[in-house]
């Protein structure tokens, strides 16, 4: 299949960069992607976050937090630690090759949350009752155990041991996140 001059070799290799045009000339659309696309995570807790790059001679990437530094950090590996606040935040990977590209993924963070158990407890005067704090939304699972009403409510133990006052009456114990302080 040679005409005048022309080899069969190179005219294969013009009809195939004909055909794919734009990877011909090295403008194959470049493309980028970052996984995991989207997480739900706790305040302070952490997610490592890869990149995917296509149609470029570098598959590196650079890491931001598009709401900055409120959103939690991120580092050039795209190892990612989440704020102490809840919120919709967004890991952006733009490429190096062509910093007009980014890809981008949706961190969600959860918002604290104290749950008691039991909830609430009948008790003889100088009785005592374990209470048990559950914390979520953090990675700090800490609380503080007090008495609404203060010690005429009786007596409590930091680890949530309450002891009932020689009085009766109706006492709240109250488990606060160390992590929020307004839970």
């Amino acid at each position: 299949m040679a005409t005048k001059g022309i080899s069969a070799l190179p005219m294969v290799a013009i009809l195939a960069c004909v055909a794919g045009l734009s990877s011909c000339a090295g403008g194959e659309t470049l493309g980028i992607s970052v996984t995991p696309a989207s997480i739900t995570i706790d305040q302070g807790g952490s997610q490592q976050f890869s990149a995917t790059v296509t149609g470029a001679s570098s598959a590196a990437v650079t890491w931001s937090i598009q709401e900055g530094a409120s959103g939690g950090s991120i580092n050039a590996q795209g190892s990612y630690a989440a704020p102490a606040a809840a919120g919709t935040f967004h890991v952006v990977a733009t490429s190096v090759a062509d910093t007009s590209k980014a890809a981008s993924a949706t961190v969600t963070v959860r918002a604290v949350s104290v749950a008691m158990s039991p909830a609430s407890s009948a008790l003889d005067q100088g009785a005592a009752q374990q209470f048990t704090a559950s914390v979520t939304g953090t990675v700090n699972q800490g609380v503080t155990f007090t008495i609404q009403e203060g010690s005429i409510g009786g007596s409590l133990t930091p680890q949530g041991l309450y002891t009932a006052p020689a009085v009766a009456g109706t006492f709240n114990v109250v488990a606060t996140s160390v992590a929020d302080p307004n839970v």
